[in-house]
């Protein structure tokens, strides 16, 4: 999809990192940018930086896990603009810690965000999507780890593998119907995802300083600096809006993590055909039984 002028883009998360960074780079080139956060003052700040590059903005206080609010938040950017060509499912939040620490509250809080507010996104634009039946594209912001695990982040990896099977299925679904699909997958960002924890919720797992400074020393330990400046994530997001491509990555460095999770699974495949030969027999070429995966 080619990015124009005049086009109308709307972003969640928009008070600061990637948001922020995303609505300032459509700014540079012109697009409206609608502006959604939980926050008021980062919300504020950000709508204040668009101004200055005379960017045409509208900002509106979402909390993604209430779909009422983020419908009104496609209903308002509609009123404003009267078209939305690019959606950004970009609000997002970090759980890190040991699988034993966790608690119900930080389950609920980060798939309520993290997944369930990427649904909510798409349930509110897409059907304008559709009616408007002209390019338009969705990113939705996942990470590495919705591809690959890591320690301290069961709860996190969950939501973002969740993102991640949502994009890829979403892709399929529209294929041909002229709306593109973006998993945004970055690794390493320096956001404040980690250090400023002050909009969490009473009740959710703080993010301990053991862990983030484990965090820190692994990346130091890599002997090269992972740590990506949100505004080159943005610009490679754009990239990928008009490349139309199914999966952004951010870090070349990452592709001996996806290799080594893709030959454990082909490895298991080969251990398979070893004990039941049987089975290389059966005609994949079949169409799929209606609902997939009975498992």
């Amino acid at each position: 999809m080619k990015l124009s002028a005049g086009q109308t883009v709307a972003i969640t998360g928009a008070g600061s990192g990637i948001g922020r960074a995303l609505a300032l780079a459509c700014a540079e080139r012109g697009l409206n940018v609608a502006l959604a956060d939980v926050d008021a003052a980062r919300l504020e700040e950000t709508a204040r930086r668009v101004r200055a590059l005379r960017g045409v903005v509208s900002t509106r206080l979402v909390d993604v896990t209430d779909r009422a609010q983020v419908l009104d938040f496609a209903h308002s950017t509609l009123t404003r603009f009267g078209a939305c060509h690019v959606l950004f499912n970009n609000a997002g939040v970090l759980m890190l810690g040991a699988i034993e620490e966790v608690t119900p509250r930080d389950w609920d809080w980060v798939l309520d965000i993290n997944l369930r507010g990427v649904i909510h996104g798409v349930d509110a634009f897409l059907p304008h999507f559709l009616e408007r039946g002209q390019d338009a594209h969705i990113v939705n912001t996942v990470s590495l780890r919705g591809i690959v695990a890591s320690v301290n982040s069961v709860v996190y990896c969950a939501s973002k593998f969740g993102a991640l099977g949502l994009s890829e299925a979403l892709a399929i679904e529209l294929e041909g119907r002229g709306i593109g699909v973006t998993a945004l997958c970055p690794w390493a960002v320096s956001t404040e995802l980690m250090e400023h924890q002050d909009t969490r919720p009473a009740g959710v797992t703080r993010i301990s300083d053991e862990v983030i400074e484990a965090v820190k020393s692994s990346s130091q330990a890599a002997e090269v600096d992972l740590w990506m400046a949100p505004e080159t994530v943005a610009q490679l997001a754009l990239e990928g809006i008009e490349d139309d491509e199914l999966y952004v990555l951010t870090h070349p460095l990452c592709r001996s993590l996806i290799l080594e999770r893709s030959e454990r699974m082909l490895e298991s495949l080969d251990r398979l055909a070893r004990r039941h030969p049987e089975l290389a027999s059966v005609d994949i070429s079949r169409p799929e039984p209606s609902g997939g995966d009975a498992s």
